[in-house]
């Protein structure tokens, strides 16, 4: 069921006012006939005070249920997107352990070796720039190709260059599903309804430190 709702969302405006106007039209005619045999039971053709009242019903009703339907797939949207910024969390705290684990090891290369780290200028060669990133865990690796033969630095590297890619991936479903919901809160019909809401836009996940891992 969520996923017809979330499925609605992705509808072009033009289509989903055709199905609306579809729909109004044929419960309209219902609610006429309905109303008629109850006001109006022995007359051969219906007054025009129960055409519009007719239409006028099913035009309440459409969107009333539009908004209805609508909100419940916007719903499922924003939870998907909450449930995947988690998930960017939890990879990130996973990227922290790994870099935790990495740092002494390449902080003790560079003492044994007592060379520059990072191209830094010679009188700053004592000051070790702790890992934050996979683009430095990369120049260690190239700085100091002994680091390549170390069976645990090497499986480390591995891990975190996948929780990278499997950042990456959050990140774009998150924003993906961003962006969806936030074109669905500014979409026919529900905008007619939207001052009734709480819940604003979501935000799209941009953060200057991230990096390109390919």
């Amino acid at each position: 069921k969520g996923g017809i709702l979330m499925w609605l969302q992705k509808i072009p405006f033009i289509v989903k006012l055709f199905l609306y106007l579809i729909i109004i039209f044929f419960m309209g005619a219902v609610f006429a006939g309905v109303i008629s045999l109850m006001f109006e039971p022995e007359a051969e053709e219906a007054s025009a005070w129960v055409f519009t009242a007719g239409y006028v019903l099913s035009i309440v009703i459409a969107l009333a249920g539009g908004v209805s339907v609508e909100n419940n797939g916007l719903h499922k949207i924003r939870e998907q997107a909450m449930a995947m910024k988690s998930n960017i969390n939890v990879i990130r705290g996973r990227i922290d352990n790994i870099l935790f684990q990495l740092d002494p090891i390449v902080e003790n290369q560079m003492n044994h070796e007592k060379e520059i780290y990072l191209k830094v200028s010679r009188n700053e060669a004592k000051k070790y720039r702790h890992l934050k990133s996979l683009g430095e865990v990369k120049a260690s690796l190239s700085a100091y190709p002994v680091l390549r033969s170390d069976e645990t630095v090497m499986r480390l590297f591995s891990q975190i260059v996948k929780e990278y890619e499997e950042l990456a991936n959050a990140k774009m479903a998150y924003n993906g599903y961003a962006s969806q919901y936030n074109a669905g809160i500014k979409s026919f019909p529900v905008v007619l309804f939207r001052a009734l809401s709480r819940e604003g836009a979501l935000e799209y996940y941009e953060d200057p430190t991230d990096e390109n891992i390919m």
